[in-house]
């Protein structure tokens, strides 16, 4: 097994911190036909430095496009609003064809990355259509509490060319809105799935075996992640309890929604998501069921008690078991020198999960974020010390550090190589996909459920990390 190496790395101008960085790849046969110039690329990566947003080819490391995210005019005027250069992306994240990006200015952007990607524009030139890439549209959130919306895609529309971009997607991303609650939210429609979601003011789901104790007072959310429900548990179990839902007017998908507090509890919910919807003229989605529930059906799955520390990133991951099938798992880090993976039941994702706990060096301090590679082999946890620890996603033994000298003034992201997906047909469903190389279950880089696939002109085994002296390092490990 080679040592992890250096590859490469990538500066800003103004030392600035890297809020966010993401690595991904799109497949040639993206590329629309009226394209006025093929891809420059097809591997990519997108750092994020205060509210610009800038894509470099990784076949030349050159910048093909930039994007600047809107400003709300009040903000100038409102005394109490943060100054401009307090505001910044918080986190990028790719579900082809769009581009997620969410800024602390109380906003996530989603923009065509087909059509940027097409007419790529020079960060270097003066003319004001530098940044001229306006989003298809943006999701209203509160950007107090400095948590990571999560998407996941249920399917996409095949037809790159189409003319209307709302048709682009169909799926759900969990928000957190207020200090201790989360809200759900249909792309297709725009509209809530649920609202103001905590576990205090949320009903124990029947099934839970054995009955969790729900915290009264959480705090405020710190990271969440969102998948399919059709992940977890024993599939008729679930059609059984999605036939029976049908019947009392909830929605016909199911997402499970993994929740990280300021008081240290992680809590899984399941919520009913209507993915049903009609296209209009205008442009935008009409809902064909909409006797949904105001919280989606929300229920609370199970709750566990870290610590007194916040929990301050998770996520997903999957590795594949002695009998030849799929284990899910959910991993956190914090404000302690530890991580815990939750390993979710293989029969029902109502029964507590088995929790692990890797025990960080002395001096570690903590977990800035932490994510796992898309094949479940390697998770990768960033420390307070500016050290990355690399472990084995399977047994969680430690299999190499990444130096501070590397990235001695602290770290502030990373992100393994997104891998991207094209569907053979608008209506293939992602979370249904049996011949899914990795077990159907691959987190989306930045905070969202991906969509995957097989190219290897870009490595796997490649991490971009973001610092605070405005440096994206890129790594090849095991």
């Amino acid at each position: 097994m080679a040592a992890p190496t250096e590859v490469y790395t990538l500066r800003n101008g103004t030392r600035s911190p890297i809020g966010a960085v993401c690595l991904f790849r799109i497949p040639n046969s993206a590329a629309p036909s009226s394209a006025s110039a093929p891809f420059p690329s097809t591997e990519f990566i997108a750092t994020a430095t205060f509210l610009t947003t800038t894509i470099h080819s990784l076949r030349t490391y050159r910048p093909v496009a930039c994007l600047s995210a809107p400003v709300d005019p009040i903000d100038q005027l409102d005394g109490s609003s943060p100054s401009a250069k307090d505001k910044k992306v918080t986190a990028i994240n790719v579900t082809f064809p769009l581009l997620h990006v969410q800024t602390n200015n109380y906003s996530i952007h989603i923009y065509n990355l087909i059509d940027i990607l097409s007419s790529p524009s020079s960060p270097s030139s003066t003319s004001p259509n530098n940044h001229k890439h306006a989003p298809i549209y943006s999701i209203p959130i509160n950007s107090l509490n400095f948590c990571k919306a999560s998407f996941y895609i249920h399917s996409s529309n095949h037809d790159h060319n189409t003319t209307n971009p709302h048709t682009l997607l169909m799926g759900t991303v969990a928000i957190s809105q207020d200090s201790d609650n989360i809200d759900i939210l249909n792309i297709s429609t725009r509209e809530f799935v649920a609202r103001n979601v905590s576990p205090a003011s949320t009903r124990v789901s029947k099934r839970c075996d054995p009955v969790p104790a729900v915290p009264v007072k959480t705090g405020m959310v710190m990271c969440l992640r969102v998948f399919p429900e059709s992940l977890v548990g024993d599939g008729d179990e679930i059609d059984s309890e999605r036939e029976e839902n049908r019947e009392s007017g909830g929605g016909s998908t199911r997402v499970l929604v993994a929740v990280g507090y300021e008081s240290g509890d992680v809590c899984l919910f399941r919520f009913n998501v209507d993915v049903d919807v009609d296209v209009g003229g205008d442009g935008r989605d009409k809902k064909k069921n909409n006797k949904s529930k105001s919280n989606g059906g929300g229920r609370v799955l199970w709750c566990e008690k870290l610590g007194d520390q916040p929990v301050i990133c998770m996520d997903l991951y999957s590795t594949e078991s002695s009998t030849s099938s799929w284990r899910r798992h959910i991993i956190t880090g914090g404000a302690e020198e530890s991580v815990t993976r939750f390993t979710l039941s293989s029969s029902s994702p109502y029964e507590s999960p088995k929790r692990t706990q890797i025990q960080l060096p002395i001096g570690s301090k903590g977990v800035t974020t932490l994510q796992a590679r898309a094949d479940g082999k390697v998770i990768a946890v960033a420390c307070w010390d500016s050290m990355i620890r690399l472990y084995s996603g399977k047994s969680l033994t430690l299999l190499g550090i990444l130096g501070a000298e590397v990235h001695r003034h602290g770290i502030t992201c990373l992100s393994f190589v997104d891998e991207v997906y094209w569907p053979s047909s608008s209506t293939e469903n992602i979370a249904d996909d049996k011949k899914d190389r990795k077990g159907g279950m691959v987190v989306g880089v930045g905070s969202g459920y991906g969509m995957r696939g097989a190219m290897d002109l870009l490595p796997k085994n490649m991490v971009a990390v973001g610092t605070e002296d405005g440096r994206i390092v890129l790594w090849r490990v095991y």
